[in-house]
């Protein structure tokens, strides 16, 4: 379990949801106006170093203080462990999706942009990757795990990881686009709660994410069309991959009730039976 100085509501877990997805939306016009800078649509956030720097790098750093602060108060700081691992078989998803960021990254795309453009945008996806992964895998998922099943956990968290994609709208995404980003995000999500729950760790699905939006955002733009399925090739195999993951999820730990199967037999267990 999850150790604790304090303790949060459901209602409690939801406010500071909404919290950081203001903070995400706000800050980021904050810092513009603060610094004088312009502040460009989602499309073009992946333009130049500049605009990586001044509407992503920038602002999330100041989420990331945020963040920080509130696990401090809570004294949640053990939520970047994790102890209900599954068995090592699990790899294959979270290496999976490096695999396929790795071959989707636009590296032509950085060579033309430079060494300080690549870099920013490393920064950059590494700052937004804890971020999300720190919210979402560490504080909700360990939150709701107070106030239900296993189940009830990874569905909470992920669900509202997916949600917070729809904030996108008020940085200039259409609705066409921002819709099947919630659903991807969602099947990322339990991509991301499987890199966790395997490794032990939350470094392990922040680096995972933050891979797979390097790899979206080397392209030159957000990334959104991608996620939205609107390009072709290897991009689109890229997003189809989490539905996959999902599926297969949902198989082995639902159909071989490892949902609630002991600690100790999941960290032992070597192979799923398939029948």
């Amino acid at each position: 379990m999850v150790e604790r100085v304090r303790s949060l509501s459901v209602a409690g877990l939801l406010a500071v949801f909404v919290g950081f997805t203001a903070a995400v939306v706000l800050l980021g016009r904050l810092v513009a106006a603060v610094f004088g800078w312009e502040s460009v649509d989602l499309a073009d956030y992946g333009s130049s170093a500049e605009t990586l720097a001044q509407n992503v790098l920038v602002p999330d750093l100041f989420v990331t203080a945020l963040l920080l602060a509130l696990v401090a108060i809570l004294g949640w700081w053990s939520l970047f462990r994790e102890d209900r691992k599954v068995p090592a078989w699990f790899w294959v998803f979270p290496a999976s999706l490096a695999l396929v960021s790795l071959a989707n990254t636009d590296w032509q795309n950085l060579s033309d942009q430079g060494t300080t453009y690549a870099l920013t945008l490393a920064a950059a996806m590494l700052v937004v990757g804890f971020n999300e992964e720190t919210m979402f895998r560490g504080v909700l998922l360990s939150g709701f795990r107070e106030h239900g099943s296993e189940v009830y956990a990874w569905a909470w968290s992920t669900a509202l990881f997916g949600l917070v994609h729809g904030a996108n709208v008020f940085n200039g995404s259409p609705v066409s686009q921002v819709i099947p980003q919630i659903l991807n995000a969602f099947m990322l999500g339990t991509l991301f709660y499987l890199a966790k729950r395997v490794s032990g760790s939350l470094v392990v699905p922040i680096l995972v994410h933050a891979l797979w939006d390097f790899s979206l955002f080397s392209h030159g733009g957000s990334g959104a069309e991608i996620t939205a399925g609107g390009e072709t090739g290897l991009a689109t195999v890229a997003s189809a991959a989490p539905v996959v993951v999902l599926v297969s999820f949902v198989i082995v730990l639902i159909v071989h009730n490892q949902w609630t199967l002991p600690e100790t037999a999941l960290a032992e267990a070597a192979w799923p039976r398939l029948w």
